[in-house]
């Protein structure tokens, strides 16, 4: 769901010097909370909107297709 660096940051769970150091920069930075927020604003609309969802669907379905079912 989330870009790193570009919608924002991800951050492993024990790693709170890192969550701290992102945190600052996007309190610290305008521009860079003026250029992520609107990006991920768009990347959800992309990934959740009907249309991109019947997509994701789309490719699950389909690439389970390929799979072997188990017991046949």
């Amino acid at each position: 769901m989330v870009a790193h660096g570009e919608t924002g940051y991800l951050v492993s769970e024990p790693d709170i010097s890192s969550a701290a150091k992102y945190i600052k920069d996007l309190v610290d930075n305008t521009e860079l909370r003026a250029k992520m927020g609107p990006a991920g604003r768009s990347r959800a609309l992309e990934m959740f909107s009907p249309g991109g969802m019947i997509n994701w669907y789309e490719q699950l379905y389909l690439g389970n297709l390929k799979k072997p079912i188990k017991g046949f």
